[in-house]
């Protein structure tokens, strides 16, 4: 793992125990921009593990943030299959 990556996961992980949700998503982001996050599922079930509970909203659905983290690891796949100029 790069000291970027490293550094990132540890961020990650202060950001799900004491910033806000929206802060961790996009922390979520940054690491899949730079690198291919898949353990930012882990980070999502961490999540909801500590604080995920069902919301009538969301039909009962409890995993949130691994739902969330997911797609945007899809998307993160897809686009960056799709973009020309990415290494």
């Amino acid at each position: 793992m790069t000291p970027s990556r490293i550094s990132i996961n540890i961020l990650l992980f202060i950001s799900v125990l004491y910033f806000p949700w929206w802060l961790t998503i996009l922390i979520g982001i940054l690491l899949l921009s730079l690198h291919n996050g898949v353990e930012l599922l882990f980070w999502g079930l961490f999540a909801d593990a500590l604080f995920g509970v069902p919301l009538e909203s969301f039909y009962g659905v409890q995993y949130l943030f691994t739902l969330l983290f997911f797609i945007l690891i899809v998307l993160a796949v897809y686009v960056k299959q799709k973009m020309i100029f990415y290494n």
